[in-house]
């Protein structure tokens, strides 16, 4: 009989087949066409003895969403229906796959190891999981959540380097500022795995909050609503965003938390390169930040919306992420924000700064600031 395993990679490039060719000396390889209405097209490596056909999907094919939702399904079972940390960072990860490869080989695994070895090969270069014998292991082949409900303490979930590096010069700014962190924290998407909203969608983003903005601090209800529609951008704001430009009345507290949007709109216009963002320990410049879309003027923003380095936007992700941590434990303890930092600040832009990754792939009403 087959046996079988997938990988699930969190890199945006698959594996090259000159990678696959590497990792496994001695085979012939075979890349096939795709199949039709497909982009993924399947390879084959045949040894003397083994024979592995890779299939693959990617975030073009129809059905890896509801894919990845059942395989967190899955781990969620298997840690028994329990939320630790562990398992938190475990359906995070499962969340950013941008690739599965579905592994046959016939007659089944080696006795030599060549095609463990393939395995760990492409999951190490890839940060991959290992989905075998009903079981999730990390690139080491440790079991991360075996299916009998246990694991192996020296199991990791895939980091890459550039991860790591990024964390690492994070954490040198907080040491500076006097802010603490603990080492523990995850890093955050590496730049080979990282995604981000085109530059139009900010752009449609800052106007959506802008607006929101502008009714929180007491803007007519009417007023507010045209901006929007007058430019054709009403649908830029979410449902939630809609709902509260339409009440004529609303709660206090609505306006409160609506106005606090300025620092969540500060982040987009300096994603498109607009403004330097600044240390999150003082409020943004909220006539700078609304004069300067005034300036450009809507449309002309959102045609011309051009996006700074992915490494840049996943720099100031990873340090707001750290400090965010530093303010909620502070509030947990009931000790004031380190550092300066400013609690609603920091927490805007963690909240803007996740949206614009992509994080969970939630739109922008469902985002979450998990620390």
């Amino acid at each position: 009989m087959p046996e079988n395993c997938a990988l699930y990679l969190s890199t945006r490039l698959a594996p090259s087949p000159s990678l696959m060719q590497s990792l496994a000396p001695g085979a012939e390889l075979s890349a096939f066409r795709p199949p039709p209405g497909e982009n993924c097209a399947p390879i084959e490596l045949e040894w003397p003895d083994v024979h592995v056909r890779i299939n693959r999907m990617d975030r073009g094919s129809a059905g890896l969403a509801q894919h990845l939702e059942g395989f967190q399904g899955y781990a969620w079972k298997l840690a028994g229906q329990e939320m630790d940390a562990r398992v938190h960072e475990l359906l995070e990860r499962i969340a950013r796959t941008h690739h599965v490869l579905g592994i046959i080989i016939e007659p089944g695994f080696d006795d030599g190891g060549k095609v463990w070895a393939l395995v760990r090969g492409l999951a190490s270069a890839h940060g991959g999981l290992v989905f075998w014998n009903s079981s999730i292991l990390d690139p080491q082949l440790r079991y991360y959540l075996a299916s009998t409900g246990g694991h192996d303490p020296a199991a990791e979930l895939p980091v890459l380097p550039s991860a790591l590096e990024r964390k690492a010069r994070s954490e040198a700014r907080l040491q500076a500022m006097g802010v603490p962190f603990v080492t523990h924290l995850p890093a955050v998407p590496g730049d080979e795995e990282a995604v981000l909203r085109n530059g139009r969608d900010v752009a449609l983003r800052a106007a959506a909050l802008m607006v929101v903005a502008f009714r929180g601090e007491g803007m007519e209800q009417a007023r507010a609503v045209s901006i929007l529609r007058e430019v054709g951008m009403w649908d830029a704001a979410s449902p939630k965003e809609q709902a509260f430009l339409m009440e004529m009345h609303p709660q206090k507290q609505e306006l409160v938390n609506f106005r606090w949007r300025y620092e969540a709109l500060w982040v987009m216009p300096w994603a498109l390169g607009h403004v330097d963002l600044g240390p999150p320990t003082v409020i943004c410049d909220v006539p700078k930040a609304a004069g300067l879309i005034r300036e450009l003027g809507l449309r002309e923003m959102v045609g011309a919306a051009k996006l700074r380095a992915l490494s840049e936007i996943l720099d100031e992700l990873d340090f707001t992420y750290r400090c965010h941590w530093a303010v909620v434990d502070a509030r947990v303890n009931d000790k004031e924000a380190p550092g300066g930092v400013d609690p609603g600040v920091v927490y805007e832009r963690h909240y803007a700064l996740n949206w614009l990754t992509v994080h969970g792939r939630a739109e922008w009403d469902d985002v979450s600031t998990d620390t």
